[in-house]
C-alpha cells in the first residue's frame, strides 16, 4: 500500500507541476486541484506537502514574482488551507451529510486560499494585495470546483482503498 500511495503522490505532483503552468496571473495557477484532490485521497499531510511544493514550482515557474520571502509565506499558507479543507471535511462528514462536508470545506478552501492568504502577505505586499484578489478568488474557486469534479468522478473503490491505509 505504501509504494501505491508513494506512486500516487508523484503522479499528484506531476500534475501540479502541469496545473502550474496553466496561468492566471504571476504565480497564480491551476496547481492546487491536484493538491486538493491528494488531500482527499491521501489525507491532510501528503495534501500539505503537495500544496507547499506545487504553489512552489508555480513561483519558480513565473520567476517569483512579488519576491521569495512572499511565495515561502503563500505556500505555507497553501499548506494550511489544505490542512483545514482536510479537518474540515472529516469532522463535516462525521457530523452532516455527503454534500454538506463538500461544501462546507468547499468554502473553507476558499477562505484560507484567498483572504487569509491574502493578509498573510498583505505585510509585505500591502494594497497591492487588492490587485491580487480579484484573480485569485477566481482561481481558488476554479482549483476548487476542478479537484470536487475529478474527486466525484474517481471509482468509489480506489477511494475505499485509499482511505483504509
Amino acid at each position: 500500500m505504501r509504494a501505491q500511495k508513494l506512486s500516487l503522490t508523484a503522479l499528484l505532483v506531476a500534475m501540479c507541476f502541469v496545473g502550474a503552468n496553466i496561468k492566471l496571473m504571476g504565480s497564480i495557477a491551476f496547481d492546487a486541484a491536484p493538491a486538493l484532490v491528494g488531500t482527499l485521497l491521501l489525507g491532510p499531510f501528503y495534501g500539505m506537502a503537495l500544496g507547499f511544493f506545487g504553489h512552489m514550482v508555480s513561483a519558480l515557474l513565473a520567476g517569483f514574482p512579488l519576491s521569495f520571502p512572499v511565495h515561502i509565506i503563500t505556500a505555507i499558507m497553501m499548506a494550511i488551507t489544505l490542512l483545514a479543507y482536510s479537518l474540515t471535511r472529516n469532522w463535516a462528514k462525521k457530523k452532516m451529510n455527503g454534500k454538506v462536508a463538500i461544501i462546507l470545506s468547499s468554502i473553507v478552501a476558499f477562505l484560507f486560499n484567498c483572504p487569509i492568504s491574502l493578509l498573510a502577505v498583505y505585510p509585505l505586499l500591502g494594497e497591492m494585495v487588492i490587485a491580487i484578489a480579484p484573480v485569485l478568488a477566481i482561481a481558488s474557486v476554479c482549483n476548487i470546483l476542478a479537484a470536487e469534479i475529478i474527486y466525484a468522478a474517481l471509482p468509489a473503490g480506489l477511494k475505499q482503498k485509499l482511505a483504509a491505509k
